[in-house]
């Protein structure tokens, strides 16, 4: 789980590193989110809800969380929004991998979810992240974008990994002849 959550940060940055301005901001359909919708979502999901709580679970014995009122909406640019993310998941990680057994079983109270330990907050977080980046790939297809291996954690269907493991070993073979 600690692996997934410290590569999102670099998967989010590969899957949006060619999406230009209009195409971030372009809703593949009426009334869905686009590229940065789902961004500026993850930001604010780690950088205002789950580091803070995170810290308090910490901290303070079982804390219980206010209702998070809504944001306005952060209106950076893309490139700004993932390095957003990119530092706020550093900060989670940092406290994540410091943590003993015990502070994985350290609880918090949700408005919505009630009582949550750390673990089970970061296995939710884990898997708002998989939503999302699979939202995003989907975006990236609507759009017509070209697909990137790293997307959304999804595997690769059994002819696609029978390809590219060819097209691997023949790149090793080639590599292989060119240093004898």
């Amino acid at each position: 789980m600690l692996a997934r959550l410290s590569t999102a940060s670099g998967m989010l940055r590969e899957l949006t590193t060619d999406v230009t301005g209009e195409q971030a901001a372009k809703p593949p359909a009426p009334g869905e989110w686009s590229i940065a919708d789902v961004v500026r979502h993850l930001v604010e999901g780690d950088r205002d809800t789950f580091l803070p709580r995170l810290r308090r679970m910490v901290a303070e014995t079982r804390p219980v969380f206010d209702t998070a009122a809504p944001a306005a909406g952060d209106a950076s640019d893309l490139a700004t929004l993932v390095a957003a993310f990119a530092s706020a998941r550093e900060q989670v990680m940092k406290i994540l991998r410091g943590l003993d057994a015990a502070g994985w079983l350290r609880e918090g109270v949700s408005p919505s979810r009630g009582a949550l330990t750390v673990e089970a907050y970061t296995r939710s977080t884990d898997e708002h992240d998989t939503e999302h980046l699979k939202q995003i790939q989907d975006v990236r297809a609507r759009l017509g974008l070209r697909p990137k291996r790293c997307e959304a954690r999804a595997a690769l269907l059994p002819a696609d990994l029978v390809a590219a493991l060819a097209a691997a070993a023949g790149r090793r073979r080639r590599r292989g002849a060119s240093t004898r």
